[in-house]
């Protein structure tokens, strides 16, 4: 019983230090909400509080303008620190978002294909831009590149690794 004890102690000194590490790294995004929907594992959509006013509001503001529901994916495991897949999602400040497109729907799309939208696409980032100056888009589409608007996002080994979503960074 003491050694138990002692571990829980131990656990949870570690615990604090995360949530001191990771102050505000403690709220799980929403699956689907007005003007958003999820395409991702719960267990990868934690973010800041700030973070999470950010999409729930800028959803919003894209689906008044006429746009299709933004599809979010990876954000942030709770706690942060080390996620699968990804070399970045560590602090629930950056989050994948799917291309949009043509038909609207929440499903996989490349910047290749004929059912992406990427006068939408463009128009999301454009408005993303206006609502946070400092923002930055990782997205292979090239035309967007070309535009200012994204940034080539490959990884080692992965070229193509950002060919069917956007990484946003606020």
């Amino acid at each position: 019983l003491v050694l138990k004890l002692c571990r829980m102690a131990w656990l949870m000194r570690r615990m604090v230090f995360r949530v001191l590490r990771y102050r505000d790294l403690l709220m799980l995004f929403a699956t689907v909400g007005e003007g958003f929907r999820s395409y991702s594992n719960a267990a990868h959509q934690f973010a800041t509080a700030g973070m999470i006013g950010e999409l729930e509001a800028s959803s919003r503001a894209w689906v008044a303008r006429g746009g299709a529901p933004v599809n979010i994916g990876d954000i942030s495991r709770a706690g942060g620190g080390d996620m699968p897949g990804h070399e970045t999602h560590e602090t629930g400040r950056n989050v994948d978002i799917r291309p949009f497109r043509r038909d609207g729907q929440n499903e996989p799309v490349n910047w290749r294909s004929p059912d992406y939208d990427r006068n939408a696409t463009r128009e999301w980032i454009q408005m993303m831009r206006e609502r946070n100056p400092q923002a930055r888009v990782l997205f292979n589409d090239p035309e967007l590149i070309r535009e200012g608007l994204a940034q080539r996002g490959d990884r080692p080994g992965a070229p193509q690794h950002h060919d069917n979503h956007l990484h946003l960074i606020l």
